[in-house]
Parts: C-alpha cells; structure tokens; sequence
C-alpha cells in the first residue's frame, strides 16, 4: 500500500532510480566477498551486467564472450571501467578446435558447446535458435588472456 501511494507521488524516472539503487545496494551486500577478490576471469560473460558491481568493489575483470553481436554489448558496456577488459574467444581445454556453438534465443545467455538436451524440461522458454561454427581457445594458450593487466 505504502508503495502504490509512492508511486503516485514519485515520478516515474525518480521511482526507476530509487528501484534501481535498492536492487544495487542489495547486491553489493550479497556480494560482499568481493572485496576479498582483486581479480576475476569471467567466461561466458554475455553482456557483462555485473560491470558496476564489480567496478564497485575494485575488482580487475577480464570478461570472455564467444558471440560476437553480444562481444559487441559487453565492450560497450565496460568501456567505462578501467579495471575491465574483454576477449572475444570461446574458451575451452583444447586450442584450435572448430565446433558448432549453440545460440540461445534468451540474448545468447543459455548458449553453449553443448547440445540443450534436457534443458527444455528445465527452462521451457528458451530454445536454440541457430548456430555459430567457431574455433576453441584453451586459456594456457593466449598470452593475452594471462598477461592483460
């Protein structure tokens, strides 16, 4: 009830805003052990929404993203933090493998190397909707992917 009268008071920008740093707050004491953390590898990093949670706690974050229109978003993103960086590789245990990589209709966040077997039981709104043919990077391999910072 306390809410609704808020709303009717509030406008819309301010109520987003006000809804927008609660759900921050919320996170940054759910995550709180970041601040023992100087450096995370992020793979499979989509978009990279936890750019401004990890900037907050001052956390150098190399972030890996396969798919290139999401590679796109996720640059674009963390281009204002300067602890980030981002690699367009999709990284697994063997170096120069070309495999078919499984798009998710969901903006590319189910994707994998995998085939979605039972994962339509488990999360029945997503379906694969088209493929990638893309060569694996093992990390050993990738002078950048140790020697970013």
């Amino acid at each position: 009830m306390l809410k609704s009268a808020i709303k009717k008071v509030v406008p819309a920008r301010m109520w987003n805003i006000l809804r927008d740093s609660r759900r921050f707050l919320r996170d940054c004491r759910e995550n709180a052990w970041l601040r023992h953390v100087s450096a995370i590898v992020h793979v499979g990093a989509n978009t990279g929404e936890e750019a401004n949670l990890y900037s907050f706690f001052k956390v150098h974050v190399l972030w890996i993203e396969p798919i290139p229109d999401v590679f796109k978003r996720l640059r674009e993103r963390i281009a204002s933090h300067p602890r980030q960086r981002a690699l367009q590789r999709l990284v697994t245990d063997e170096d120069g493998k070309s495999c078919t990589f499984h798009l998710a209709d969901n903006n590319g966040e189910a994707s994998s190397i995998f085939t979605f077997q039972d994962h339509a039981e488990v999360f029945p709104g997503v379906q694969m909707n088209s493929h990638l043919a893309l060569t694996t990077r093992a990390s050993a391999h990738s002078a950048q992917f140790w020697q970013y910072r």
